[in-house]
Formats: structure tokens, sequence, C-alpha cells
């Protein structure tokens, strides 16, 4: 293997920087993911949006880079939608990218796609929306079916204060204010599950309320999301089918001496709303397409563990999927233990 510090299962770029994931969508068979990148280094800086696609969020295609700097500007985080009835005049189905243009100052604009998302032409009248105050980035754009518009949440800090800014439009090309929620930074994403709406921002805590397209209401406290130390700026997939509701985030943090590239991505995991304690919580599975990379597996019945002897000497192979039932000591000690080898990891991605 010529990069042995490769994650197995998780997103990176070919070569370079990769931060947050951007513009997540479903669109025409595709589930497409941008991302922030640096093709130029292995450092953050520079910042584009990377691309690739894929058919079943586990094997994915490198696409050529979607957004680039230009200008005094870098291309900051943000999102994408499905233009259906072309309300933008950019074209009935064309692909909309919302982006921070990380210029001086910072303000919010757009990109579009005629063909599926090979190619992007700026908006000849950009900014959509202008810089408001201090920092603003990172738009998250959605429709609002009850509303019947267009809405924007958007990272503003005024003065010392962050907060979440709502902002509306019917054309995409021109936003008003709305409403705002203090308490979160950066990286806001918002969306409906089950007859609730969730909102976060970067660090993953989130609140479930109900949102009318202009004024997000909290009901009930905060809550985490993941409690791990390197999940940040998560987001989700747009327009997926059966209203699917898929999530990937920033795994930041990692360290690859003498590689390529840097930094991953978390594995794609579906999100559902279930009752815990008799409150509502947001739950994240895997994706049940990580089944694809099983190749063969073994099962080991009434196996009692030795201290400093372990079980997967007895097979070959760089990872296993594990699904074990187990019992103290003094009791049924195992009770099945599955060990799954993936595909190798040249199969999981290739660039076009």
């Amino acid at each position: 293997m010529t990069e042995p510090l490769r994650p197995l299962f998780h997103f990176t770029a070919p070569r370079g920087w990769l931060n947050d994931p951007n513009g997540l969508i479903f669109h025409q068979g595709f589930w497409h993911l941008f991302y922030q990148h640096n093709p130029k280094g292995t450092d953050w800086g520079n910042m584009t949006w990377g691309h690739a696609h894929s058919t079943d969020l586990v094997h994915w295609e490198h696409l050529p880079l979607a957004l680039e700097p230009y200008g005094e500007g870098t291309i900051f985080s943000g999102s994408a939608v499905l233009d259906e009835r072309g309300a933008a005049d950019c074209g009935k189905k064309a692909l909309l990218l919302f982006y921070t243009f990380a210029g001086r100052p910072f303000d919010q604009r757009m990109a579009f796609s005629n063909d599926g998302g090979q190619s992007f032409q700026q908006l000849a009248w950009n900014p959509v929306l202008p810089n408001i105050e201090g920092e603003n980035r990172d738009p998250r754009v959605f429709w609002h079916a009850g509303a019947a518009h267009w809405c924007m949440a958007l990272y503003v800090r005024r003065g010392t204060s962050d907060g979440i800014e709502f902002y509306t439009s019917p054309r995409l090309t021109a936003w008003s204010f709305a409403s705002r929620i203090e308490g979160f930074y950066e990286c806001p994403e918002c969306f409906e599950l089950e007859g609730n709406w969730v909102l976060f921002g970067a660090d993953g805590e989130y609140v479930l309320g109900q949102f009318d397209g202009k004024t997000f209401r909290p009901e009930g406290e905060r809550l985490k999301l993941d409690y791990g130390m390197n999940f940040y700026a998560a987001q989700t997939w747009s327009h997926a089918r059966d209203n699917r509701r898929v999530l990937i985030a920033w795994m930041r943090g990692g360290s690859y001496p003498g590689m390529p590239f840097n930094q991953q991505l978390t594995f794609p995991t579906d999100i559902t709303l279930r009752e815990i304690g008799g409150q509502k919580r947001l739950c994240r599975q895997p994706i049940p397409e990580i089944s694809l990379l099983w190749r063969e597996s073994w099962e080991v019945m009434e196996t009692v563990l030795v201290p400093g002897c372990g079980l997967t000497g007895l097979w070959e192979g760089e990872a296993f999927d594990v699904e074990a039932t187990h019992a103290p000591a003094g009791r049924q000690a195992l009770k099945a233990t599955r060990f799954v080898r993936p595909h190798e990891y040249r199969g999981l991605w290739r660039r076009r």
C-alpha cells in the first residue's frame, strides 16, 4: 500500500486539505458531496469546493473542482438546492450552490449548474445577500413547504454575540431578514424530521422545535448529537428519497505524516427521531449501505475470551466489522461474534 495512513472507510480528498462538508444534495441518482478543500497543500487555506459523487454513499468518484477562489476572496462553506421551478432564472431543475465569498467584506453568493453538477457558473449579479455585520457566513438554504418560500439559515456575529439568522426569499436571488436565534456558532443546519424541526451549529449541539418559515421556536433544552472531540460542521443531504436524512461531518484533528492528504469526514449515518426516557432525541446509525463492503463472514459461538488472547489472529484482513453479544465472567461468555472483511480500500473511490 503506497498510502498506509489512508483511512479505509472515511472519505478523504485525493490530495490536499479537507474540512467542512458542503452542498450535500441527492440529484439525478447521485449523492453529491462538496467539501472545503485546499488542492494546493495539506494545510488550511486557499479555500475551494472539492466535489465527489456516489450512487451508494460508500464508493465515491472524485470530480473536477466545483468552486475555486476568484477576485480577492476564497470560497467558504455553504449548501445546495435543486431549483425545480426555475425561480432563480437559471433554468428549471438547475443545481444551485450557495456559499460565503470570503472577501473584504464577506457576503453570500450563488453559482449554478445545468449539466447535473459537472460544471458551475457564477450568478451575474452576485452577491445575493450583501455583508450584514461582523462575521456572516455558511448559508444553509432550504425550501419551506408550509410557508411556500425559500429559507436561509446564516451564522451572523453581531458585536460579540453569536447566532443564527433566518432570511426568506421567493426567488433565491434576493433575501429578507426574518428572525434571529442566539447562541449558535457557524455552519448552521436546519431541517424537518417527523413533524419536528432540528437546528444545530458546527459543534453539533441541537435543539428540537417548530419553524414556521420565519422563526424557530425551541421546545426543550439543547442536546448533544455527538460526544466525541472530532465531530464538527455536520450537514445532511437535501432532496433524498423517502424523506431520508443522512448526515456526515468533518472528522477534524487527524494527523497523517508523509501523506499527500490531510483530514477526513465521518462515515455517513442515518438520522432518526426516537423517544428515550420520555424525551425526543436524535439518533444516528451507520448507513445500511456499509454492507456493500462486506466480503465474507465467520461466526464463533460459545467462545470464552481469555486475557491476552485475541480472536482476530484466526483470520486475515485489514479491518473487520464485529457484532458481538457478551456476558460478564461466570456467565456464558460469548453468544455470537461475526467478523466481516471489507473490500480492499482501492475499490472505495476513484478519481475522474
